[in-house]
């Protein structure tokens, strides 16, 4: 669940910019008489919070349009070759004031105030601030998740290697056990099948897989307390159970067993138990059909 709620928060859970206090700055905006000039509390590359008397109501989402100016030290008048115009939407009232967030149509737009933020504010170290503080952060975010990232992609792809071996495996064991049941009960009564035509078979199903030319199979056919030799008998078939009706019927047992191996060999540390992707894993599939003696 709190996942879940990581994702709906989207855009509220991004990092604010870094807000500046006191920036020595005055807004303008028309609101139907001569524009007078409102403090700047607070700015950033995203936002602003002007000061506004009680009387101005501004709802959120209010679109404004307003002039950043500097404002002097001497009487607080704005000098007029350093400004900005910038278009902001109303995002919170507060008592003194409201919070702006800045509306921009293209990019040159965001670098304009970019730069007249540059030449007018200085933060706390003396420095001019720089439109890239916010870059940088994000530099070193997407520095940090992208190994991360490569890690999860390379693993995606390691467990469907693994699943689609598992499924191969598996499909290969059923078609060798029914290409060995057919026997002589088919129309024209033709030959059983060999050790080396259903070997043939099931090689042939997993040669797509890595390795997948050296499957181990064994093939058995289990007659009430009798393993059969006659006609193929290959490898061992224990805890195989008789059928039911073992003088009318066998049991025959198809048995794969496949070493998968990561198509992607990423960093192990066996003794420690730490593996990046799965360590090398046997897949191991049995299949047993009826078939008439």
């Amino acid at each position: 669940m709190g996942f879940l709620k990581w994702l709906q928060a989207g855009p509220a859970r991004v990092k604010r910019a870094i807000r500046h206090p006191r920036p020595g700055l005055s807004s303008y905006y028309w609101d139907g008489g001569a524009p007078v000039a409102r403090d700047v509390k607070d700015i950033s590359v995203s936002g602003a919070f002007l000061c506004t008397p009680n009387s101005e109501e501004f709802y959120p989402g209010t679109i404004v349009s307003i002039v950043l100016q500097r404002a002097s030290a001497q009487d607080g008048s704005a000098v007029e070759s350093d400004s900005v115009h910038i278009s902001c939407k109303v995002a919170r009232r507060a008592g003194d004031g409201v919070g702006v967030r800045f509306v921009f149509g293209n990019a040159a737009e965001r670098k304009s105030l970019e730069k007249f933020l540059r030449s007018i504010l200085k933060s706390a170290n003396g420095n001019a601030i720089s439109g890239k503080d916010t870059e940088g952060q994000a530099l070193v975010e997407f520095a940090l998740i992208t190994p991360l990232l490569f890690l999860l992609i390379v693993n995606m792809v390691t467990f469907g290697a693994f699943f689609y071996g598992w499924i191969t495996v598996a499909n290969a064991a059923r078609v060798g056990a029914q290409y060995a049941v057919l026997a002589g009960a088919s129309v024209g009564s033709p030959a059983q099948a060999t050790t080396a035509a259903v070997d043939t078979v099931i090689n042939n199903d997993v040669f797509s897989l890595l390795n997948g030319s050296s499957p181990t199979v064994n093939i058995c056919i289990y007659n009430g307390s009798t393993i059969l030799s006659t006609p193929y008998q290959q490898g061992s078939c224990s805890g195989t159970s008789p059928d039911p009706e073992s003088a009318t019927y066998a049991v025959a047992v198809v048995d794969v067993t496949y070493r998968y191996t990561a198509p992607i060999q990423l960093f192990s540390f066996p003794r420690l138990g730490i593996r990046a992707t799965l360590p090398p894993t046997t897949i191991h599939r049995r299949t047993y059909m009826r078939m008439i003696q």
